[in-house]
């Protein structure tokens, strides 16, 4: 039988170590991961610490591994292919330093603050493009940049749909797979559960809104697949789908559960209540509800922080 070669190697960070799948022992198992992407092999390959006892080891190089699904997986992600990321000094070139020229910015200065907007915009490495576009970048959670994307808005913060964003996905989607937007910040908060959105925008508003949770975006309501959540599987992941949307990502929940059937995931109907009530329009998000029953003043900001957290109708 024919033995496929991956070159994977023990993950080095001491924070990832895992209960052993032998001898059952809790933060005594380093798995192993793929070299090029980060990734796991699975939750049966690594070493156990207890050389004496225990001696537990399972390299991933067997076609007969019940990690054979993930190396297909990775194999069709990589496309036979070496990865190609772009370039984060020409990401950079292409900024606009003046965000006054960017409305979505602009608004969120206006409605969040200067200090909670600048968090945000560090946070997500957001940008102003050319005739002030708005610049979203995507990293992947190893903090490479896979691309990005240039959406226009209005002044009152909608994206204006009269002229096309210019989202430039196509240059690298046949080399790498475009990632949850935010994915690189799990490293910089390995302790928040993480919420799904599908805008970039919304991620960034309820970052501030809900500092508690570490606030992702599919880019898209189709965008959504359980091959971008590998990297997070072991986290608690709550989905807040748009109105609408509600039924699409909870099948799409049910698809992420049967690929990983321990992963911690739920999903939210509040956008549904909310238009139900009127509250919101169709279409609408979870921050659209916020911007409106939330007025940021500097006078009220801790109160109003105090009286949205925590997110309890899941």
């Amino acid at each position: 039988m024919k033995t496929i070669n991956y070159k994977y190697e023990l993950d080095k960070k001491k924070n990832r170590k895992h209960n052993c799948p032998k001898c059952n022992k809790s933060k005594v198992f380093t798995r192993y991961i793929h070299k090029t992407t980060g990734h796991e092999a699975g939750e049966a390959f690594g070493v156990c610490s207890r050389k004496e006892s225990c001696r537990y080891r399972k390299y991933p190089n067997s076609i007969n591994d019940s990690a054979i699904d993930f190396v297909f997986d990775i194999n069709k992600q990589l496309k036979k292919k070496e990865l190609k990321f772009l370039s984060k000094s020409e990401y950079k070139a292409k900024l606009y330093r003046d965000f006054d020229t960017n409305y979505l910015i602009d608004f969120m200065y206006n409605h969040l603050g200067v200090q909670n907007t600048d968090m945000i915009i560090n946070d997500y490495k957001l940008g102003t493009g050319r005739n002030g576009s708005c610049l979203f970048p995507y990293f992947d959670h190893l903090n490479n940049l896979v691309t990005y994307k240039t959406v226009f808005y209005k002044r009152n913060g909608k994206r204006r749909h009269d002229l096309e964003y210019n989202a430039l996905l196509d240059n690298n989607r046949d080399k790498h797979p475009i990632p949850l937007f935010g994915i690189h910040l799990i490293h910089k908060y390995p302790d928040l559960p993480i919420g799904i959105v599908e805008g970039e925008k919304t991620a960034g508003i309820m970052r501030y809104y809900n500092p508690y949770i570490l606030w992702l975006a599919a880019g898209s309501s189709t965008w959504l697949n359980p091959s971008k959540l590998y990297p997070i599987r072991g986290r608690t992941i709550y989905l807040f789908p748009d109105v609408g949307q509600y039924e699409n990502w909870y099948n799409i929940m049910q698809k992420i559960k049967d690929r990983y059937p321990t992963i911690d995931i739920d999903i939210s109907q509040e956008c549904e209540l909310w238009h139900s009530q009127l509250l919101i329009d169709k279409g609408d998000d979870i921050a659209d509800y916020y911007l409106k029953a939330y007025k940021w003043s500097h006078e009220r900001q801790k109160i109003e922080r105090q009286e949205i957290i925590p997110i309890n109708s899941l």
